[in-house]
């Protein structure tokens, strides 16, 4: 499970003080404990996707998806044509 565990897809972009307060709650119990716009805000920023929670039970969907969208942005960023390896 280790292998599934450290990918990019589920690493969440947060300053040193945050990932403090974070620690090691699971990502949908620490947002439900932040106002909305701070968790709509860290959903952006990271890339959450619409309609996946980051659960245990839909891990493995929401990194896949998660990691498709960070692909597109980075695309789209870098104007990076569609050539898969």
């Amino acid at each position: 499970m280790t292998d599934k565990i450290h990918r990019i897809g589920n690493l969440q972009l947060l300053d040193a003080a945050e990932n403090r307060r974070k620690g090691d709650t699971l990502p949908e119990e620490w947002l439900n404990g932040l106002g909305e716009a701070e968790a709509d805000h860290y959903r952006t920023v990271n890339r959450y996707p619409e309609g996946v929670t980051p659960t245990l039970e839909n891990f493995q969907e929401f990194v896949e998806r998660r990691e498709a969208a960070m692909k597109e942005a980075l695309k789209e960023k870098y104007a990076v044509s569609a050539v898969e390896p």
